[in-house]
């Protein structure tokens, strides 16, 4: 005698049902507890076990065995498994491991020497086009708007004034006007 590819199914009936998120099974108007399968498509056999049903996941094909649902009574707590994810944490928390990179060689008779870096420039915001970068190009846009020479002594109070007002290039094409419409009216 051949047996059937499902033999399963020969011996029983079979429906297909919906297993809740939270691992219930409504069959017959009743509702029933899957331990360890959540939101999936089941088919539910009847007729194996006397009192029992079994049901079998559509996608996986492994089968679990169904308890009648008891909700928890009055004042009685339970708490979920641990996922598979919590216990490696808690594991991970119990083991004491060494790193490599804690423990500091015998460097014999090496000497540490400096390594040379090349300084890093600071900028706020790579696309503000309303600030210069830093204060020696503030200073040349104005020496440029100005188009004529400064002392040492004008240079820091422009430096000053310019730096006080944040590196504004508003504030930098004001003050290089402003200058250069004294010291016109100044000369003629």
């Amino acid at each position: 005698m051949i047996l059937p590819e499902n033999a399963l199914a020969s011996v029983s009936k079979w429906k297909k049902r919906v297993v809740g998120i939270d691992g219930t099974l409504q069959y017959n108007g009743k509702t029933y507890e899957v331990k360890g399968l959540y939101d999936a498509d089941v088919y539910v056999y009847e007729g194996v076990f006397e009192d029992k049903l079994v049901v079998q996941d559509t996608k996986t094909g492994l089968k679990y065995e169904v308890e009648r649902f008891k909700p928890l009574t009055l004042g009685e707590y339970r708490a979920h498994p641990e996922t598979p994810h919590e216990k490696a944490i808690k594991e991970a928390r119990a083991l004491t491991i060494s790193s490599i990179h804690h423990a500091k060689p015998d460097k014999g008779n090496i000497i540490d020497m400096p390594i040379k870096t090349k300084e890093e420039r600071r900028i706020e915001d790579p696309f503000d086009i309303e600030h210069f970068a830093n204060i020696e190009a503030a200073m040349v846009h104005f020496t440029a708007l100005m188009g004529t020479f400064i002392s040492k002594e004008e240079r820091e109070m422009v430096e000053t004034l310019i730096s006080k007002n944040n590196l504004r290039k508003s504030y930098v094409l004001d003050l290089a006007a402003g200058l250069k419409k004294r010291l016109h009216a100044a000369q003629g």
